[in-house]
């Protein structure tokens, strides 16, 4: 999950799986990457809550 920035305005991109399988999280962040790289979004940084 990532936090992008669209004309002032600040979405959430998600990618998920349907079942327990940890493996498929590569393909999450690949596809996340993928949605970044044609749309020309930068994820914005948050930082951690104390």
């Amino acid at each position: 999950m990532e936090i992008i920035k669209i004309d002032g305005d600040q979405y959430i991109i998600d990618s998920s799986f349907d079942n327990d399988d940890k493996s498929k999280i590569k393909d999450c962040l690949k596809y996340i990457e993928e949605f970044n790289d044609v749309n020309k979004f930068k994820p914005i940084k948050i930082d951690k809550a104390s």
